[in-house]
């Protein structure tokens, strides 16, 4: 609430390149509507939306191909003090990876970052943005015209041993080719 992140355009920057600069500072996601975009915040414990799978009452699932991608485990953000010139640095960690070993580091720096909690903020963002952009795995389904980007699903896949597990709709693409009989979706899936 109340976040008004202040940011350098340089004369000549393209108004996507703008945007993604001013979405960078938050976790949140770019929806469309037709001509207008609106700002998605993905929360992780968001609830389900639609459940696909082998159970009576699921979308059935057609084919599926999933996959355990190791994302970062700690993002450092970096700003700098205006007062007296010193670096400001906040790091977010996935302690999940973190206990597993796993150590990847991402940064970003920027001198616009003015203080810990803004500095904080962004390295919590750099974190979840990494999390929310990795594909986990591909879903093929009859089309569900009532799916959005970065819906959250429940699947089921018993051949797989997938039970109940959330996942995040990062990207979908409608086949469509009458004289074969095909209308399905493909549907990109990443953490919830």
């Amino acid at each position: 609430n109340n976040f008004y992140p202040a940011f350098t355009l340089q004369p000549g920057t393209k108004g996507d390149a703008a945007t993604r600069r001013v979405l960078s500072f938050v976790p949140d996601a770019l929806i469309y509507d037709i001509n207008k975009a609106y700002t998605k915040d993905l929360r992780s414990n968001e609830a389900s939306c639609y459940s696909y799978g082998t159970s009576p009452g699921d979308h059935i699932v057609l084919a599926g191909s999933y996959a355990s991608h190791i994302t970062v485990s700690r993002t450092r953000a970096i700003g700098r003090d205006p007062a007296d010139d010193s670096r400001i640095l906040e790091d977010a960690f996935d302690w999940t990876n973190l206990k597993l070993g796993i150590d990847i580091l991402e940064q970003d720096y920027d001198p616009n970052l003015v203080d810990a909690t803004r500095t904080q903020e962004r390295a919590d963002a750099i974190l979840r943005t990494q999390q929310t952009q990795q594909t986990l795995g591909t879903l093929v389904v009859p089309t569900n015209c009532g799916q959005e980007l970065y819906d959250v699903i429940t699947l089921t896949d018993k051949r797989c041993g997938i039970n109940s597990k959330k996942y995040r709709v990062l990207a979908i693409q409608t086949d469509y080719n009458r004289p074969r009989a095909i209308y399905n979706q493909r549907l990109l899936l990443c953490a919830p």
